[in-house]
């Protein structure tokens, strides 16, 4: 199995909230590994993304 990893399926602006319809799940693990899913939805943002950018905790608002 390749490892997966959470990334933006649209331009996402600061603030907003991640859910489903925001995010998807690419190959190869670059950023949130798909695994921490439920540690990742429902948080917001500090900055945007572009689409497909990787994610990173430090922002993302605990």
């Amino acid at each position: 199995m390749f490892p997966q990893s959470y990334l933006p399926s649209r331009d996402i602006s600061e603030g907003e909230i991640l859910n489903e319809e925001n995010l998807t799940i690419l190959r190869p693990c670059v950023g949130i590994d798909a695994r921490d899913f439920d540690k990742l939805i429902g948080r917001k943002t500090l900055r945007s993304f572009k689409r497909h950018e990787a994610l990173d905790w430090n922002f993302i608002q605990e």
